[in-house]
């Protein structure tokens, strides 16, 4: 097992915060089958993890393994975030790329970005660098057009599922969407994205075998998304063919067909739009299904505003360097707008009245 995704650095983003952390962590891996891990700390805006000091704290915790006689290989990489995808040198993308390669993992933003992906991938793609799309299963920009993910693969870009999302840790819709991934051929590794040794643990062989019988999938699947695309990844050598999807002679329609067919997913997930319902005035309406509504309170929209911050590497809104000033609200009279001005409250509010 080959685990090309994780936190396991002690103290430089959200991982494990010692070493005591870490070598925890690499004791389930190892537990859980996996001989080699990608140590890949997140590289954006939120954390200051500079690129410079990876292979010093890499070799660090390599002596700490050694130390502890246990039987892990770490490689290096990182997690690189949108907001530093654009602005990013080629000698610190060189330093994060997975094994030392030219095989970068991108991480896909819990907002949605309005179609950005595609340009920063193949700005990536442009700079001689393959890209590695980490959890889109769990992003927003990828459910509201499913066809966007195939057409990325379609571009050349691989696709990373966390090992938690099959297992359904980030709800029913997320594991169901995973899943009809996993189906569909359009995922290429499961990793585990593990922080710790229990709450975000490094099981991901289990994981697997579990939603690879589930769907009465060969076990090939298991071996391509856990060992032979992890590996080829690494040493920068071309995928081998998902042979489980070829078209079998028998069939008039093979199961390639069908994928490109239903823009590289089963017809199965292709959502089809509820019944209408008629709201207390009388109005038609079309409800939104659960997984849509629960995205949409979480995921703000993208705006012309948003993109351009991603691109410039800037915080959204704000010039470079400069961070944005956060919203004040008062406990009473009026509210403030997003620049931070004061608004007064709307005639007959509730906190009008009580000012009054």
């Amino acid at each position: 097992m080959i685990d090309l995704h994780s936190h396991v650095l002690p103290g430089i983003d959200d991982g494990p915060p010692d070493m005591a952390g870490s070598l925890a962590l690499a004791r389930a891996a190892v537990a859980a089958g996996t001989s080699v891990m990608a140590a890949t700390p997140h590289i954006g805006l939120q954390y200051p993890v500079l690129a410079d000091e990876l292979p010093e704290r890499l070799a660090e915790l390599r002596r700490a393994l050694a130390a502890a006689r246990i039987p892990l290989e770490v490689v290096v990489g990182g997690e690189l975030a949108t907001s530093r995808a654009a602005n990013i040198s080629d000698q610190e993308l060189d330093t994060i790329a997975l094994g030392g390669g030219s095989c970068v993992l991108l991480e896909c933003p819990f907002t949605r970005v309005g179609g950005l992906m595609a340009t920063l991938v193949a700005r990536l793609r442009e700079r001689g660098f393959r890209v590695l799309l980490g959890h889109p299963e769990r992003s927003p920009e990828f459910w509201r057009d499913t066809a966007t993910l195939a057409a990325l693969v379609r571009a050349g870009a691989f696709v990373q599922v966390t090992a938690g999302s099959l297992r359904g840790d980030f709800g029913r819709p997320v594991r169901r969407y995973a899943l009809a991934l996993l189906g569909s051929g359009l995922v290429h590794v499961v990793a585990s994205d593990a922080h710790d040794a229990v709450s975000r643990s490094p099981a991901v062989l289990s994981v697997v075998r579990d939603a690879v019988r589930g769907r009465e999938s060969p076990e090939a699947v298991t071996r391509f998304v856990t060992e032979e695309a992890p590996r080829a990844l690494l040493d920068d050598a071309p995928l081998p063919g998902q042979r489980w999807l070829e078209p079998q002679p028998s069939t008039a329609r093979g199961a390639q067909e069908a994928i490109e067919a239903t823009n590289g997913l089963p017809r199965s997930f292709v959502p089809t739009c509820p019944p209408l319902r008629a709201t207390p005035s009388g109005r038609k309406m079309r409800p939104k299904s659960e997984s849509m509504r629960s995205f949409e309170k979480r995921a703000p929209a993208a705006t012309p505003s948003r993109k351009r911050a991603i691109l410039q590497g800037t915080p959204f809104g704000g010039r470079p360097g400069q961070q944005r000033e956060p919203i004040r609200r008062g406990l009473s009279g009026g509210g403030a707008t997003c620049s931070g001005r004061r608004r007064a409250p709307r005639a007959g509010s509730r906190r009008c009245r009580s000012a009054a």
